[in-house]
């Protein structure tokens, strides 16, 4: 616990404060991976590509900070994978789920050897100590799953702002509008583009039709700019469909996936409507 709250805390050039807090936190998260050792049993196997992405990511990322002796980072890192593996476990494959724990284990051994070397010998033969660093495939890390998933949790995360934000003090619904086609073309478009001239950018973007709402978008694009990956409509209504379930757990909410455009929904950024 004390090992992992030190180099959470910052850079090893820097000075660190005790913090009992802090150390309270590393407890739990030491706890958390400890529960990881044994699998639920497999509802479904949807996020076996998403966890392999992960994983190979991991590896890789976890690498190059130890190299650089960020620690801190590297830790964070683990810390995010964990959670994710917590979240998934259920509906990814056995196989998927003990290869990724394996090479979980062996990175987290740098950081938390005694926990790790233990957590190891319960699924596999031999040493944790004596096994080599896993090898990341550049191949098997999919930046559309990534994006896919950061999708879900950006979510949530508007959810959960939402219901602080309304005024209903039982609320039983919760609606997401999924934003017009048109949309996501336009997003598509603008990327294209890659200039900052409202002018160029709406000589090729406008949609006959619909020049009033293009205008208003492209200004907010032109501040705020676009990402890399621009996730198709239906991926993005497959992943909340597929999030359903984990959703109404969660918020303790009836959940609806409505197919339509409120005129506030954008791509990656579905309306969301609390009743």
């Amino acid at each position: 616990t004390v090992r992992i709250f030190l180099l959470t805390l910052s850079h090893p050039s820097k000075d660190v404060e005790w913090n009992d807090e802090g150390a309270e936190a590393s407890y739990r998260f030491l706890c958390k991976v400890y529960g990881l050792k044994d699998k639920a049993k497999s509802e479904s196997n949807i996020y076996d590509k998403h966890l392999t992405s992960k994983t190979n990511k991991l590896i890789k990322e976890v690498g190059e900070n130890i190299e650089d002796f960020n620690y801190n980072i590297a830790l964070i890192k683990i810390m995010e994978f964990v959670n994710y593996l917590s979240k998934v476990k259920k509906d990814v494959s056995s196989d998927v789920y003990a290869e990724s724990f394996k090479d979980f284990l062996i990175v987290f051994s740098c950081f938390a050897p005694h926990i790790s070397e233990e957590l190891y010998e319960y699924h596999n033969k031999g040493y944790i100590s004596l096994s080599e660093w896993p090898k990341y495939d550049e191949a098997k890390i999919d930046e559309k799953l990534e994006r896919e998933e950061e999708f879900v949790s950006e979510t949530i995360k508007d959810v959960s702002a939402v219901l602080k934000l309304v005024k209903i003090s039982e609320p039983n619904k919760l609606s997401f509008y999924v934003a017009d086609e048109w949309k996501y073309r336009l997003f598509k478009k603008f990327k294209e583009v890659n200039s900052r001239d409202i002018k160029e950018v709406m000589k090729k973007v406008i949609i006959k039709g619909k020049e009033k709402e293009i205008a208003k978008l492209v200004s907010m694009l032109i501040k705020k700019g676009v990402e890399d990956i621009i996730l198709d409509r239906d991926v993005e209504i497959n992943l909340l469909k597929n999030n359903v379930r984990s959703l109404e757990k969660e918020f303790k909410l009836k959940i609806n996936v409505i197919e339509k455009d409120n005129g506030k929904a954008l791509p990656f950024k579905p309306a969301i409507l609390v009743e």
